[in-house]
């Protein structure tokens, strides 16, 4: 009974994700930004993370790229413990990580997102990522296709038993692969995690030159 009721939480969950970050699609994607340039703001999410890892992985990104210091604020590295192990232990928790990823992208906070596969999916069906071709130069999309880097995902909708289903479409390429990166591993562990643009930033071109430091 524990085992169905975990599955029936996890689709829960899911469904509850995909519509609050659909939303940003109507809500985050056409705000103007603010006359002061936004902080730079990368944002890990996944569960489990190592946190004090992020911290250094921060500290050491701060020293290579001073330029994401904007007015002498520095980048912000927030955690944020979202995946269903998260969600069946205190739903409530859950809707809350929820609604505070949905109003930190729609309030254009978010620049980056590192996530693993599970997070990344939902994201992606709300339009939360930038496709890589309007970042990238095509040569440098085929090089992360030669080496099976690009992220694409399942476009996801719901039968008529209102289940979650794959439509047989799929996303243009959104993410790069960096499980292989020895800092991400010291973060996410033994995880598949992909770094995105979020689609609404207001920091874009200092958004690809982290996302090329991956190259």
């Amino acid at each position: 009974m524990n085992k169905v009721n975990n599955v029936n939480s996890m689709k829960t969950f899911k469904k509850v994700i995909l519509l609050f970050l659909i939303f940003l699609v109507f809500m985050g994607f056409s705000t103007c930004s603010s006359e002061r340039p936004n902080q730079f703001q990368i944002l890990f999410v996944a569960l489990p993370l190592n946190i004090p890892a992020i911290s250094e992985y921060g500290t050491s990104l701060i020293t290579q790229m001073p330029e994401l210091t904007i007015e002498e604020r520095e980048p912000l590295f927030t955690a944020m413990l979202m995946g269903t192990t998260a969600q069946n232990a205190d739903p409530s928790m859950a809707m809350g990580l929820i609604m505070r990823l949905s109003g930190m992208i729609t309030a254009r906070e978010v620049d980056i997102i590192i996530a693993n596969m599970d997070n990344a999916l939902n994201m992606a069906q709300g339009s939360t990522f930038m496709p890589l071709s309007e970042i990238l130069t095509a040569q440098e999309i085929q090089m992360l296709e030669a080496e099976n880097m690009l992220l694409d995902f399942d476009i996801l909708g719901t039968n008529d038993q209102n289940v979650q289903v794959t439509t047989g479409e799929r996303t243009p390429p959104l993410g790069i692969d960096i499980s292989a990166n020895e800092q991400m591993r010291s973060i996410f562990g033994s995880q598949q995690v992909g770094i995105f643009i979020v689609a609404n930033t207001t920091n874009l071109e200092l958004a690809a030159l982290v996302i090329r430091s991956f190259l």
